[in-house]
């Protein structure tokens, strides 16, 4: 082997053996890397949709991150794959080092704080013409809001002290607030695994994407789309940030901001999505000094990654894929609320930076009611009452759609007069054939079809028709028995009949007289045993009727919104009509008719013989569907007290004086007395330091004998600041029909829907 030959061999060996490490060899990332887009960002590749970062906020010093299908790890500032093996199922990242304390806390007072930053600069150079010093903007790391600082104070005494200052100029709305001081020294990054311990220790930021597009990343357990990235903050925190495509984001933040559970109506979810992918559009790099675009709170918007995915909330993004609401051209900072009590809010009153043409406040009401329909009453003569007083139309209509009562048969005079074994006989056989079972043998024996029963014989026959013996033998005790049959005219009965009896009273198929009797012995009215039939069949098997939601009138018919589709229905000439309110189910002669209103109907060949409209108590509102359409807060003098103070040193709260309301009646302006100051809150601010979930409410107070506030009942409405986009008002305006364009532009005044990708 010549000299020359040697040397070359020589050199190989030793640029191969400083490539390899005590580890496998490396295993080369895939050629094609198209399917992951957050990579395809990290890599500068072009991308058909925009990515967006999402900082996760956990608060531990060590995340771990895995994928079924392997995790690769890139270094984001040179751009390569670290030299270790090439993926692993899980790798935990550390911060490496020790936070040293940086000495005392600084204070400043916060003047205000602003969603537009030219809003908070204008302020900046206000308060420097007026030898405030130092004044400065920092961005708010939870909500993304531009706050207006000024000073830099050793104490919170010493920072108060300029309130007066400030006050004298007009700003009403300041407070202390503590100052984080920046780490000044450098940590790093280590990345280890279970099976191997230690891979790598860096400064620079690391990137994991998953091997496999079909399994996603794993962070401490919860799944994310895209890819992580993994840096040290300027603080000394280890932050983790979620980066992925603009649509896959929004799969994991509708059904956070719109449960497609609690409201399933598509058109609704697309508004949603419309209204998501906007807000994120406008607000991408609101937390660019942070490393990220945007927080997963309600902050910015709630975003719980993959695990939180729904088919129908999915099936909204997809379907409005790159759409988003503008202004005169400009995305517009498309803001949204959970719930507004019956009317949205001006946009500038709640934030003093939101003066928008589009954020105006509007009703969130249907247009109109619809006036087609009869709208009076039953006359007297057609309620039917059965001899306790209850009225029964309901139940005897039900009777006939069963098929138990001829409909020729369904009128005062008849049903009013007394029973006979005939009609019992024959209506118990009906029922049997309704629930598809057969007459007990026995059951019936001879008599002659006009003799009398009494209402105990009636009881039992009925037990045993409908075979609850065991039912009785099983649910009703001796001491139950004891304790429901104590009625005076129950001494006489047998042990048999107070068992039914107390069966059917705990079923709710009978109720006493209102003179604590029973009245075994009487002749029941037809009325009355058609009523307890049918209470007693609706608890072996419901009736068949279908629920939806009223749609429009149409000519001879009607058309509701029956599982998830407008389905068109003829009306009956002979159709019973109802009225549902609360407990009480009354009959009427027509459709009281109000789009969007939840019916019970039975059909027939596609023609509706039975139609009973639940009315809502709580109104018409488009969205009176949410928990929180109404609440109340009472709070005891020193619980508020205690409250404000933990804001303002105002000792003790002497009252609330609201100063301003806005369009829709919300407080935007209120007064804090206290024994040792005043203070005067708007906006948000309002709603957060008394503590209550809407700037929409009314006070009462209790007094004392000398006068004195004792404490303070917040009665209010809606959930949320009450800008922009009513959530669950765009589910009551989708079930009453409305497209997603329609909620939109309601919501939002003068926008136009554009696609931008």
């Amino acid at each position: 082997m010549s000299k020359l030959t040697k040397l070359l061999i020589f050199v190989l060996l030793i640029l191969l053996l400083s490539f390899i490490e005590c580890r496998p060899p490396v295993i080369l990332p895939p050629h094609r890397l198209s399917a992951n887009r957050a990579l395809w960002e990290v890599l500068r590749t072009s991308m058909e949709e925009p990515t967006i970062r999402i900082g996760l906020e956990l608060p531990a010093k060590t995340v771990r991150v895995s994928s079924e299908g392997g995790v690769y790890l890139i270094n984001k500032r040179t751009r390569k794959f670290f030299k270790v093996r090439a993926f692993y199922q899980e790798v935990a990242a550390a911060r490496v080092g020790y936070i040293q304390e940086e000495g005392k806390s600084l204070y400043a007072v916060q003047v205000a704080s602003f969603q537009n930053e030219e809003n908070a600069r204008r302020l900046k150079k206000s308060l420097e013409g007026k030898h405030f010093e130092p004044v400065k903007i920092e961005v708010d790391p939870v909500k993304g809001w531009y706050r207006v600082k000024v000073g830099s104070f050793s104490s919170r005494e010493e920072a108060e002290q300029i309130f007066p200052r400030l006050t004298s100029l007009g700003y009403d709305d300041f407070w202390v607030v503590e100052e984080k001081i920046a780490y000044q020294g450098k940590l790093n990054i280590r990345i280890t695994t279970p099976q191997y311990g230690k891979l790598v220790t860096t400064s620079d930021p690391v990137l994991c994407f998953p091997r496999r597009d079909e399994s996603p990343l794993m962070v401490n357990e919860a799944p994310y789309r895209g890819a992580v990235e993994l840096f040290i903050d300027d603080y000394g925190k280890l932050q983790v940030v979620n980066e992925l495509s603009m649509e896959d984001y929004l799969k994991g933040v509708v059904p956070c901001e719109l449960s497609p559970q609690l409201f399933p109506e598509i058109e609704a979810l697309k508004a949603q999505a419309i209204a998501a992918r906007t807000y994120a559009y406008k607000n991408k790099g609101k937390f660019s000094a942070l490393g990220y675009d945007l927080c997963p709170t309600a902050a910015c918007q709630v975003y719980k990654g993959y695990s939180v995915e729904n088919r129908l909330s999915s099936r909204a993004v997809e379907d409005t894929r790159g759409i988003i609401i503008t202004y005169q051209g400009e995305p517009i900072n498309a803001l949204y609320t959970s719930t507004c009590g019956g009317h949205t809010e001006d946009g500038e009153n709640i934030f003093t930076d939101e003066f928008f043409p589009y954020l105006r406040g509007v009703e969130c009401y249907p247009e109109m009611v619809s006036q087609d329909a009869p709208r009076h009453g039953m006359e007297e003569e057609e309620l039917i009452y059965t001899e306790d007083g209850e009225l029964a139309n309901n139940e005897l209509a039900q009777s006939v759609v069963a098929g138990i009562l001829p409909r020729d048969n369904f009128n005062k005079e008849f049903l009013e007069e007394d029973s006979t074994y005939g009609d019992i006989q024959s209506w118990i056989a009906a029922a049997c054939r309704f629930l598809k079972i057969e007459l007990p043998e026995g059951l019936l024996y001879y008599r002659q079809e006009d003799d009398e029963i009494r209402v105990a014989e009636l009881i039992n026959w009925l037990i045993k028709a409908f075979q609850w013996e065991k039912r009785a033998g099983f649910l009703v005790s001796d001491k139950d028995i004891a304790y429901l049959t104590r009625f005076p005219d129950l001494a006489s009965a047998t042990p048999l009949t107070k068992r039914n009896i107390a069966l059917l009273m705990r079923e709710g198929v009978i109720l006493p007289f209102s003179n604590d009797t029973l009245r075994l012995t009487r002749i029941p009215s037809r009325a009355f045993v058609l009523k307890v039939i049918c209470r007693m069949l609706v608890r072996i098997q419901p009736f068949p009727l279908a629920r939806g939601y009223l749609h429009r009138l149409q000519q001879g018919g009607i058309i509701i919104r029956y599982e998830g589709s407008l389905v068109s229905y003829g009306l009956s000439e002979n159709c019973f009509y109802f009225k549902s309110f609360a407990s009480k189910v009354l009959p009427t002669r027509g459709i009281d008719f109000t789009p969007g209103d939840e019916v019970v109907f039975h059909h027939s060949g596609g023609t509706i013989d039975y139609l009973k409209v639940i009315t809502d108590p709580r109104g018409i509102s488009h969205d009176r569907y949410s928990r929180y359409y109404s609440w109340e807060i009472r709070y005891s003098q020193q619980e508020l007290s205690r409250r404000v103070n933990s804001f303002f040193a105002l000792g003790d709260v002497v009252d609330l004086l609201p100063l301003k309301l806005g369009v829709s009646g919300r407080v935007v302006k209120i007064k804090i007395l206290g024994m040792q100051g005043d203070v005067v809150l708007s906006g948000l601010k309002i709603r957060s330091v008394l503590g209550l979930r809407e700037n929409l409410f009314i006070i009462e107070r209790k007094t004392s004998p000398e006068g004195i506030i004792e404490a303070f009942t917040f009665i209010g409405k809606g959930w949320g600041h009450g800008v922009g986009l009513c959530q669950v008002g765009a589910f009551g305006m989708a079930r009453k029909g409305a497209a997603y364009q329609d909620i939109l532009q309601h919501y939002y005044s003068g926008v136009d829907l554009i696609k931008t990708y």
